[in-house]
């Protein structure tokens, strides 16, 4: 029961930060640090990383970026089969913008549920994974994004598996 309690607290801290903290960051390193850890915590997915198409140094809040990663990454393993495989990608779209998407082999989101997903206390069919969340790590992942100028978006269709593309602006120093 702890645990719980202290999961939903660290989601709603992670729900009421409204400061951006910039720094320079290694994007592809800390992606890449993300899927180690990730690898270790599970046996039962494969977790793999292409970030060759990121910048070396990006301006971003780089606590709000991992949180937003590990949010993705927990809901791609929680939601694909064992065995199943999850895609950390990034690159850049311009000079001042870069995408990271989270893809995983789980079941699929049907498009009617694409955008609420996003909401806060959403949550789809919990008990087909047996391992239900509390319909807040899609809700921060949108707030990250957009406090960083950026969006997210789910592709995917039934039985397809799911990726979720986040789209992130060049942070300025406050």
């Amino acid at each position: 029961f702890s645990e719980i309690l202290g999961t939903c607290m660290d989601r709603m801290r992670q729900a009421a930060v409204t400061q951006l903290d910039i720094k320079t960051v290694d994007l592809a390193g800390l992606i890449e640090g993300l899927t180690e850890h990730f690898q270790l915590k599970t046996a039962s997915h494969l977790i793999r990383a292409d970030t060759q198409g990121l910048p070396d140094a990006f301006p971003c809040d780089p606590k709000l970026i991992s949180i937003l990663l590990i949010n993705l990454v927990e809901n791609a393993i929680r939601h694909s089969p064992a065995g199943g495989m999850v895609w950390i990608g990034g690159k850049r779209l311009d000079a001042d913008t870069v995408e990271i998407s989270v893809t995983d082999e789980g079941p699929g989101i049907p498009s009617s549920a694409q955008d609420r997903i996003f909401e806060r206390y959403v949550q789809l069919n919990p008990e087909t994974t047996g391992k239900p969340g509390m319909g807040l790590g899609l809700f921060i992942v949108r707030r990250i994004a957009e406090m960083h100028g950026g969006s997210v978006v789910c592709e995917s269709a039934s039985d397809e598996g799911a990726t979720f593309r986040v789209t992130l602006k060049r942070g300025r120093a406050g």
